[in-house]
């Protein structure tokens, strides 16, 4: 999920700062939704760009 140093950690650390108990599991399941839509946006952004850029070779 991500390539190292791509900031994954820092976003979890802001988080746990932000919500210091952590969510709650009604807001872990409101949440789930558009978290797993931005992840899937962002993948397939990333696929058309690959293919805008010709570079399909480099993923095999």
């Amino acid at each position: 999920i991500g390539l190292g140093e791509s900031g994954k950690s820092t976003i979890m650390k802001q988080m746990k700062i932000i919500h210091q108990d952590g969510f709650s599991p009604d807001e872990l399941r409101a949440w789930r939704p558009t978290i797993h839509r931005n992840a899937v946006d962002s993948a397939r952004a990333v696929c058309d760009a690959i293919r805008a850029c010709k570079l399909e070779e480099l993923l095999q």
